[in-house]
């Protein structure tokens, strides 16, 4: 296994537990994958890293939370999850009994801090 290899799977473990992260603690990982991008490929330290993402084929935190987000609630519509996650989540339809546009979409819960 490659550095870059190791790197994306240190990212991986858990991002979608992370992906509920406030942006601030997100935006530190962001930081953090950079510097360990520029390790990996002995770049300078202020170099840009946009270049080194495309290079080695590497998603940024937030695509991450986005792609494994997006997997999860695919696998989820399908009943690809274990029972355990069975009625998870609510749709707005199951607030009333008449017919919206959004019946269909997944509510999203309300909170009032970044505590839950």
């Amino acid at each position: 296994m490659d550095s870059t290899n190791k790197h994306e799977a240190h990212f991986n473990y858990g991002i979608t537990a992370w992906s509920s992260a406030s942006e601030t603690d997100k935006n530190k990982l962001h930081i953090i994958q950079k510097r360990a991008l520029r390790a990996v490929s002995k770049s300078e330290y202020k170099s840009h890293s946009n270049p080194l993402f495309i290079k080695y084929n590497q998603l940024k935190v937030f695509d991450l939370c986005n792609l494994n987000i997006g997997t999860f609630m695919y696998n989820y519509c399908n009943d690809q999850l274990p029972p355990a996650f069975n009625n998870m989540f609510k749709t707005n339809g199951d607030n009333h009994n008449y017919n919206t546009r959004h019946a269909s979409d997944f509510e999203y819960p309300k909170s009032r801090t970044e505590f839950g």
